[in-house]
């Protein structure tokens, strides 16, 4: 692997293991990345910024090292320098000799690592009770994350995991799913925040609504749009679903406090 800086720094400390140095370029508008000794595919990209700004990102790849190619652009808010990673996931992207960041919002680049990952194993967490949470007496012991709990406050749910990340768990990731509520309408102009596939079965909600409500609205159409809505909702309802197959695991109940 051979490091490289176009815009002055050394290159070779965004790819050193060591958190406190950093490669920090001398101009706006350049890249950091290597030249592989053989083809590679990269999968994930981390990027740990050594200042805080606002950075116009490309992640490219070259064949022959010369000629490069954009796979994505991304703009990237770091407020906190050193401590946060930023991670971008490549698909279908061919191997490749060179692999590169760019910048191209005349920011200078200043990173304390670069990390090019291939293939990264996701495993599942395991859930944890509030008795689970509760009875275990070190929640700071430290290594690779695997279990979770989640407290959830009316507020600002925390979520909590065990045990607590250490070097070995550097370059590991958390992926969260996560539900929220809709945000509120505060504008005639915004748009509804849901998928365009419920808007057939507001539009009908609406119309069976404001019907007895306007003093103009014909009150003999009533039925035909609660009928309308009925249909519209029945079809936006079955599309909230996982096409998974569903599978039934009996001794499961709800946790009870």
């Amino acid at each position: 692997m051979l490091p490289f800086s176009d815009n002055g720094g050394t290159a070779a400390f965004a790819f050193d293991d060591d958190f406190t140095t950093s490669c920090t370029q001398t101009s706006g508008n350049g890249s950091i990345g290597t030249t592989f000794s053989e083809l590679f595919q990269v999968t994930t990209v981390g990027l740990l910024f050594n200042s805080p700004g606002v950075f116009g990102i490309f992640y490219e790849y070259s064949l022959d090292g010369t000629t490069w190619v954009a796979i994505d652009a991304q703009t990237i808010t770091v407020d906190t320098a050193g401590l946060q990673w930023f991670w971008y996931d490549i698909d279908g992207a061919p191997p490749a000799i060179a692999w590169r960041v760019r910048s191209f919002s005349n920011d200078v680049l200043s990173l304390v690592e670069l990390y090019l990952g291939n293939s990264p194993q996701e495993i599942p967490m395991g859930v944890w009770s509030l008795d689970d949470w509760n009875a275990m007496t070190v929640k700071t012991t430290p290594g690779p994350p695997y279990n979770w709990y989640q407290q959830r406050d009316i507020d600002t749910p925390r979520l909590f995991i065990w045990p607590m990340p250490n070097d070995q768990a550097k370059y590991m990731q958390l992926v969260c799913w996560r539900r929220r509520y809709l945000n509120d309408l505060s504008d005639m102009s915004q748009e509804l925040d849901i998928s365009r596939r419920w808007n057939n079965a507001l539009t009908a909600s609406l119309a069976r609504r404001l019907c007895l409500e306007l003093p103009e609205a014909d009150v003999n159409r009533y039925q035909m749009l609660s009928a309308e809505e009925s249909s519209a909702m029945s079809l936006a309802v079955g599309e909230e679903r996982d096409p998974a197959p569903m599978k039934y695991q009996p001794g499961l109940e709800v946790y009870r406090f």
